[in-house]
């Protein structure tokens, strides 16, 4: 194959500065995906705004042309494909193609479906499992649907990503062009945006029936699985689906009386992200969707909220588009979906109707219309991006084997560049292009500014100021210090904000609900601890914020439905730094240095760095063996200008430099990842370290944060205790009780050395990233002594009670060293499913075998083991934890069983299928084995963050795990 230099027009910058202004707008609610490696990687990689992504396919021509044939066929056919743009420069081989779409499939540009993982499970590229390489045969201008899910995107709508691709099928005989890439509406993207992969997922298309969500008698979950000869509602993710959520969600819609459907729609389903991309639709002309043409829309039920969300799909009929012979651009907001094909007797399809009815929703609405209209869908905001597009991809537009007018309604280059402009007022062709793009904005725009009367203003309860991690600041009636949001009357008038709700979690509106009585005076504040404990009085709320960043909503709650009044997104935190509103109500967000819980916001201060995730490597060094300190290192408003590691092995405090260069076994340059080297020891030298770090503005900070009276710590060459997690019970219903009366889960530890150890500082933990959950008290335990530690989350009940519960769905239990030892790992194990007062314990005691306990020994020497089949027990699986895993936060444990002694290989491999490591290639003993990873390759490098796979071969048993690493 001939390489394309990846083509990239850095013609966005001016564009980029505007958008820049508006990506975040004030009305939106749903937090955009974060901290999720697969749709970062895909990010970083794939979707590229600023350049033309190259594709090319190789595949056996006859293959290909029954694909052209045959185009209704769902069966893949094997290709290679080549992908090519700024950043990477991959080819990929096994992959599935095939014809997509609906009526676009018979068009003379068709959209074409690549699946990275048809013919290896599991496969990913770059985060994605499938490509939707869109023809827009509709579209003259190819850009319709990249704005469109753009303007979704800037109102963060759950929606897809998309970008302009130049794909070329061979020779590009019979397919060469530009077509638009939109992201695949999978399991992959609502677990993104939603944190959850495992509810369901309906796609909702207007094939054979309207996809309306009216009731069809008699209403079961198969009533709506076969509708439409079974195409109308389909479900994607689970292949036992019965669809009664599906019927259970369509009932309440159409048959709940009016009072009930105001008041509980918010608990079945995301109504304000459903208001906000109908009101998208309406101001871009979209007459495929939901409300005008019952189709096009995807149905997610989360498990976790039991709500349903509502995610677009299909947008190419926007902006001007018609095939119905109407103006959309002075297409009137009342009234948008009469006549509509998916209406029904005259009547709108059922949830857009009585939504409609609801007051609350119905002027909400509109409100997110306006805002839209004037905002982020103007000429103003989106002129500069258009014109970058246009240049962008117009070198390539109709030219290939759409050239010369063979294309559909045969659209040429010609017409590609009269399209953005032409024509300037509608003309009803006959075809899809009826509006000149740009005339089409600036029409809608003004029209539904005539046209779109203001609806009542929303009550004046703003977030004003948070503390997401309050270490020193203020305390609570108890003492303590908590999280903290502080609500504000910014309004003229006195506010009675009894029944409003607070939440960190749109999707559940009714978190905290302020008490009945409560009144505001105007520039009045009322503070709400956030820290999980609403027994502990009226203004206790029952969630705690995230330091790392969410969101905090209001919520109106009243008999006419529950709509968003504010709300913040807000950015990570340091410690005892404030996030507010400066002045006190304005759109303006500062940090505060000086927070000021119930009182006016005060700017000034400046912020000091923040410094975590501080971790040495090798845990337990050799002698002589240097050691590599690592901390991410950040400064919220400025830069670092120093970052620094001091340590003490016996002799007194050194200072060494840390760096940020990719050099001194910190990642990535640039990446605020930090990295020092500790020079060799002799073997039993305690060392202590920490790390400090200075900003542009002299503010100076360490970790630990009192350091040096606290400091991290190891001992070069530290030999751990014969100790042994020995047992343990994950679900205790009937067999030991502790000294409360109470049957709680329990793990036991073991003696299995000749002399007495003493416990006092060890670590118990479900969590290999913080392995002091539970610290034990000053204790011995002698020479094959047993002890319990009942893990209950009732520390308070006694020394021996942990802060945790052991999950009898599976989880990791591990016993690690004091903190002057570095919590080095000293017995751990990752266990799976477990059976009520079935323990799980070593044969014999400290042994490397692991068998099932029906009669559960606790303190007392193990026997009576009951063998139970690999399929249902604890070690019939390939097991690390934590996953996701961070580089530069710790190690990894993975866990796995074998069936027999043999030769075992234990590899990481990346997405590409390289080998990027060998963790284990040795002859092993049968049953169970713990294996601790730091993260890095062959030569000892971090590897890169995203999805990885382990392959485990050997002793009866061949496993794989697919896991998620982060940077």
């Amino acid at each position: 194959m001939m390489r394309h230099t990846a083509l990239i027009l850095w013609v966005f910058t001016s564009a980029a500065l505007l958008l820049s202004a508006i990506s975040s707008p004030t009305w939106a609610v749903t937090p955009p995906p974060r901290g999720d490696a697969g749709y970062d990687d895909a990010a970083e990689n794939v979707f590229l705004d600023e350049e033309l992504t190259f594709v090319e396919v190789t595949m056996d021509p006859s293959d290909l042309q029954n694909l052209l044939d045959y185009p209704w066929q769902e069966t893949y056919k094997v290709c290679s494909v080549w992908i090519t743009n700024s950043v990477i420069d991959e080819i990929v081989d096994n992959v599935g193609i095939r014809v997509r779409g609906h009526t676009s499939r018979t068009a003379t540009k068709k959209s074409w479906k690549l699946s990275f993982n048809a013919f290896v499970p599991g496969r990913e590229f770059h985060g994605l499992r499938k490509m939707n390489l869109n023809g827009e045969h509709n579209d003259v201008s190819i850009i319709r649907s990249k704005l469109a899910f753009d303007l979704y995107r800037d109102m963060n709508v759950p929606s897809p990503r998309a970008h302009h691709v130049h794909l070329k099928i061979n020779d590009g005989t019979d397919v060469e062009g530009v077509q638009i890439h939109v992201e695949q509406i999978d399991e992959k993207l609502v677990d993104a945006w939603f944190g959850s992969d495992t509810g369901y997922l309906y796609k909702c298309l207007y094939i054979g029936e309207r996809a309306d969500l009216r009731y069809v008698s008699p209403g079961t979950g198969a009533t709506y699985r076969d509708l439409g000869g079974g195409q109308t509602y389909v479900e994607k993710l689970h292949d036992d689906a019965d669809y009664e959520d599906l019927a259970a969600f369509i009932d309440f819609i159409n048959h709940s009386d009016d009072a009930t459907f105001a008041t509980q729609l918010v608990d079945r389903f995301s109504v304000d992200n459903f208001l906000r991309a109908m009101a998208i639709d309406v101001a871009m002309g979209h007459w495929d969707n939901y409300w005008f043409g019952a189709n096009n829309y995807y149905l997610y039920h989360r498990l976790d909220t039991d709500r349903f969300e509502y995610v677009p799909h299909d947008v190419d009929n926007t902006y001007g588009v018609d095939f119905l012979g109407k103006d959309w651009a002075t297409r009137p907001y009342f009234g948008w979906g009469d006549g509509g094909y998916g209406s029904s007797g005259g009547d709108l399809p059922p949830l857009i109707a009585r939504i409609l009815g609801v007051p609350a929703y119905e002027e909400q609405l509109r409100r997110y219309l306006l805002e839209v209209a004037g905002g982020p869908f103007t000429l103003a905001a989106t002129e500069a991006k258009i014109d970058a597009i246009k240049t962008l991809i117009g070198p390539y537009a109709y030219e290939g084997s759409y050239d010369d007018g063979n294309m559909d309604w045969g659209y040429t280059t010609a017409m590609f560049h009269e399209s953005y402009t032409e024509p300037p007022y509608y003309r009803d062709w006959g075809w899809g292009w009826d509006y000149g793009l740009k005339p089409f904005i600036q029409d809608r725009v003004d029209y539904l500014a005539g046209h779109v009367g203001a609806p009542p203003a929303l009550p004046a309860l703003l977030v004003n100021e948070l503390l997401a991690s309050n270490d020193s600041i203020n305390t609570d009636e108890m003492g303590e210090f908590e999280d903290w949001a502080e609500l504000s009357n910014i309004g003229a008038a006195a506010l009675d904000a009894g029944g409003f709700y607070l939440t960190d979690d749109p999707a559940a509106p009714r978190k905290w609900r302020v008490p009945d009585g409560t009144t505001l005076q105007p520039g009045d504040h009322l503070v709400v601890w956030c820290d999980e404990e609403p027994a502990d009085g009226p203004l206790h709320a029952g969630f705690r914020l995230n330091v790392e960043g969410e969101i905090v909503a209001v919520f109106s709650d009243s008999a006419g439905g529950s709509v968003l009044i504010d709300h913040v997104i807000f950015p990570e935190l340091a410690p005892d730094i404030s996030y507010g509103r400066f002045p006190d109500g304005d759109d303006d967000w500062i940090y505060m240095a000086t927070p000021t819980p119930g009182a006016a916001n005060v700017a000034g201060g400046n912020v000091p760095p923040v410094i975590d995730d501080t971790a040495h490597d090798p845990l337990s060094p050799s002698a002589d063996e240097p050691v590599t300190v690592t901390s991410r290192v950040r400064d919220f408003d400025g830069t670092i200008v120093a970052a620094s590691l001091h340590y003490d092995a016996g002799s007194g405090f050194a200072t060494l430099p840390m760096y940020d260069d990719g050099a001194h076994g910190d990642g990535g340059p640039a990446d605020r990842v930090y990295g020092g080297e500790i020079p060799g020891q002799t073997s039993g030298a305690t060392v202590s370290y920490y790390v400090g770090a200075e900003d542009d503005a002299g503010g100076e900070t360490t970790d630990p944060r009192s350091a040096p009276t606290e400091t991290y710590h190891y001992v070069v060459e530290y030999v751990p205790p014969p100790l042994f997690v020995n047992e343990f019970l994950a679900l205790n219903d009937t067999t030991n009780t502790d000294e409360h009366g109470e049957y709680d889960d329990w793990v036991e530890i073991f003696n299995g050395g000749n002399e007495d150890i003493y416990l006092g500082g060890m670590g118990l933990s479900d969590n290999p990233m913080s392995p002091d959950r539970f610290v034990f008290p000053a204790m011995n335990l002698g020479p094959g002594d047993f002890v319990l530690v009942w893990c209950d989350n009732n520390p308070e009940q006694g020394p021996l009670h942990a802060g945790f519960k052991l999950s009898a769905s599976g989880e990791a239990i591990g016993l690690y060293a004091p903190a002057a030892c570095g919590h080095a790992p000293i017995d751990s194990l990752t266990f799976g499913v477990q059976t009520a007062d079935v323990s799980y314990g070593r044969e014999p005691d400290g042994g490397s075998t692991w068998r099932f306990y029906e009669a559960p020994t606790p303190g007392g020497p193990n026997d009576g083991a009951t063998d139970v089949p690999l399929s249902q027990g604890a070690t019939g699986r390939l097991v690390l934890v934590p996953n996701p895993i961070c580089i530069h936060s710790g190690t990894a444990s993975v866990t796995f069983h074998l069936l027999r002694s043999a030769r075992t290989t234990l590899t990481v491999y990346d997405v590409t299928g390289r080998a990027c490591r060998t963790l284990i290639d040795a002859p092993l003993d049968a049953g169970p084995h713990v294996f601790q990873w730091n993260g890095r390759d062959t030569s000892g490098r971090p590897l890169g963050a995203g999805v990885y796979f382990l392959l485990l071969e050997g002793g009866g048993t061949r496993a794989g795990r697919r896991f998620v690493l982060l940077r």
